[in-house]
């Protein structure tokens, strides 16, 4: 670590300093799975992870791409993977994410697309949402291709707490996210009613 530090504002029962890390000292990150148009079917293949699956932060299947393909193991999701825009024609959607929760395990992700993978991802999605990595991903933009590589994410740098203090904290936000997430879909609900 390279420095400790801690917010003013904290659970109760939590002093301990928060120490920095570089994302790639507690995880790895992936580059997804490179397809033709060959390979996409419309039935019976396997769901292809891309930018336009990520909206307001959660996993979206109103477009969907399957493909029929031999997939390496490493590139088939698993729970609390963090999937991330890395590469696309919009500066403004490099680094959108969300996390995948179990029941959308075992899919597969896209060449412009990276999942990153750690036992503190529940955490590290929420750090995913700050100021602070969004400043990250503007700084490492590449000049002439809109785009985070692996060793990019690798190196953007967080201040983490104890784990237990990370669990109250991830706990607490996804209850947030959850209401949030509530209000939108009865704010639509509304909408549809009212139309």
């Amino acid at each position: 670590p390279a420095s400790t530090s801690a917010p003013a504002l904290r659970f109760p029962g939590f002093t301990e300093p928060w120490e920095k890390f570089a994302l790639g000292d507690i995880g790895t990150s992936l580059i997804g799975l490179t397809y033709s148009p060959k390979d996409v079917v419309q039935e019976n293949g396997i769901i292809v992870l891309r930018s336009s699956n990520i909206k307001d932060g959660a996993l979206d299947f109103n477009d969907v791409v399957r493909v029929s393909k031999k997939i390496r193991p490493s590139l088939f999701t698993q729970e609390d993977d963090i999937l991330i825009c890395s590469r696309n024609g919009s500066a403004r959607l490099i680094g959108k994410n969300a996390i995948i929760p179990k029941s959308f395990s075992g899919l597969t992700f896209g060449a412009f697309m990276m999942v990153y993978r750690s036992n503190q991802n529940r955490f590290v999605h929420h750090l995913l949402n700050t100021k602070r990595y969004q400043t990250q991903v503007s700084e490492n933009l590449g000049a002439r291709i809109n785009q985070i590589t692996s060793s990019d994410l690798n190196s953007f740098e967080f201040f983490f707490p104890c784990e237990k203090e990370q669990n109250k904290i991830a706990n607490f936000i996804d209850i947030i996210d959850e209401r949030i997430a509530t209000q939108r879909r009865l704010i639509e609900d509304l909408e549809k009613l009212k139309s």
